[in-house]
């Protein structure tokens, strides 16, 4: 090993060469900046996550109406939280897109709660990735007893044996 000017342990190359030092040096300088980076993005992905999944999910097979401007169309709602829920349609609608929902499951009352299209999985026929097409729909405007009525009811499927844990209307 020797020593640069300002005494500092440097590799042969280095020592000869202030310029590769300083190269090096910034490299290493841009390798740390990178990991860095990689770190906070990793932890901006998991706040998304727990913010995206601050509710309890339950699979579920429930019928529901839904209307749209004029149109009324008919579906199932495939996962179900007290805050929205998945309905897999080959036809979703456009993010931002407000719905009127009708849903009645088994032994509940009937359900009606306005909502609107957070994301959407497109239909792509013949892809082996276009397994469960469909939306997201976030509830928006619901009253308290509303809520209430919803988060029992995902307490009641989440209940349920893994085996009966799809229950609904059909």
């Amino acid at each position: 090993m020797k020593k640069d000017r300002r005494g500092q342990k440097t590799s042969d190359t280095t020592a000869d060469d202030p310029k590769a030092g300083e190269a090096a040096g910034a490299k290493e300088a841009q390798a740390a900046y990178q990991a860095e980076a990689k770190v906070r993005e990793a932890a901006k992905r998991e706040r998304r996550l727990r913010q995206r999944r601050a509710h309890m999910r339950v699979p579920v097979n429930i019928e529901v109406d839904y209307k749209s401007d004029d149109n009324f169309l008919f579906a199932y709602i495939t996962d179900l939280s007290a805050m929205g829920i998945f309905v897999k349609t080959t036809k979703p609608h456009a993010p931002g897109a407000r719905l009127t929902l009708r849903f009645k499951p088994l032994g509940a009352p009937e359900f009606l709660v306005e909502g609107q299209v957070v994301w959407i999985n497109s239909y792509r026929p013949g892809d082996p990735d276009s397994i469960n097409p469909g939306m997201g729909i976030q509830f928006v405007d619901i009253d308290k007893d509303t809520q209430r009525r919803l988060t029992r009811l995902v307490k009641t499927f989440a209940y349920l044996d893994d085996e009966d844990s799809t229950l609904g209307n059909s």
